[in-house]
């Protein structure tokens, strides 16, 4: 179709092109709000994020190079992962987004503390020293990615992993915008605050073991059934 405004509506350009930059990528398994004011908010999910999938881990059927297209069209396998990145928009039409947080690769604390290990204490195999897959050490918070914060987790030990302060990864979860009402004694006034919920979902945990390391990646990690409760009224 014809639009003149083409080159400053994203939704006419190429997708590929358009939705690494300007919006969530695509998803299944995601949250979506509406709130006051019509804004939209997506949260999580499984995503598809247009990066091809590493020679090494394709198993047959890729013979010689990749076929390289001008269109960028997919020619090979994608990675999906699961996300807990937050995209808002504010235009009440969704045309146009922008990220509130990227989200974590790592997990939340208590998921660190149920499932991973990559050291154990010698004297007692069934507590752990620290807490955490060895891809997760750090000194300071700029070494992980996105949100996530370097933390110890375990009094005993100075060893720091990343750990995400927000809620893991996740899709198929639950979400829920609260509209509450506040009265305001003083100017005898009443006003209302939006309170958003993600409720639950399914994460996915390292448990592969290498001698007393947490190991493994993406590719290899098992789903864990959540059934925690998270809030934000800050937008």
């Amino acid at each position: 179709f014809y639009n003149s405004n083409a080159e400053a509506d994203p939704s006419c350009r190429a997708e590929a092109l358009w939705k690494r930059s300007n919006m969530w990528s695509p998803r299944r398994g995601h949250g979506a709000l509406v709130v006051k004011n019509n804004t939209i908010y997506v949260i999580g999910g499984r995503s598809r994020e247009f990066t091809r999938m590493d020679d090494a881990r394709l198993v047959g059927g890729i013979q010689d190079h990749r076929v390289e297209t001008m269109r960028d069209h997919p020619t090979t396998r994608e990675e999906t992962l699961l996300k807990n990145d937050i995209w808002v928009s504010e235009d009440g039409l969704g045309r146009q987004w922008r990220l509130l947080t990227p989200g974590c690769k790592d997990p939340q604390e208590d998921v660190l503390l149920q499932t991973e290990v990559w050291s154990r204490n010698i004297n007692d195999p069934n507590v752990p020293k620290s807490i955490g897959s060895i891809s997760a050490k750090c000194t300071k918070s700029t070494d992980c990615y996105g949100q996530a914060e370097c933390r110890a987790l375990t009094e005993s030990s100075d060893n720091k992993v990343c750990v995400c302060p927000i809620f893991s990864v996740r899709e198929h979860h639950a979400v829920a915008v609260q509209h509450r009402y506040f009265v305001d004694d003083n100017n005898n006034s009443t006003f209302t605050e939006d309170y958003m919920y993600v409720v639950g979902g399914f994460t996915s945990v390292r448990q592969s073991f290498c001698a007393d390391s947490s190991c493994g990646s993406a590719t290899n990690e098992y789903r864990l059934a959540m059934d925690d409760a998270w809030v934000s009224n800050d937008g």
